[in-house]
């Protein structure tokens, strides 16, 4: 079973999703205003993607500047975006 790497970006007034391979490829990108319904902005973009791609398998880390205490709260490795960036 392959897996992905899953990059979640969470500002101020958007989530955004990235799926990429093993090699670097971009799979998915979405990108949401969240109107301060982060959490279920997320299981949406989540959801759907599951429902698109049945048995997929992700490493999850998240980014932006709302997403640290969400991803505290979901055990999520969290990077500090200006090395995100880099």
């Amino acid at each position: 079973m392959k897996t992905y790497q899953a990059g979640i970006d969470v500002g101020s007034t958007t989530v955004k999703l990235a799926l990429v391979d093993a090699r670097g490829t971009l799979l998915e990108a979405r990108y949401e205003r969240h109107g301060a319904a982060v959490r279920a902005t997320l299981r949406t973009l989540l959801e759907d993607l599951a429902e698109r791609r049945p048995g997929l398998v992700v490493r999850p880390a998240m980014t932006g500047s709302a997403a640290l205490r969400l991803a505290q709260a979901l055990e999520l490795p969290f990077v500090q975006e200006v090395l995100a960036t880099s």
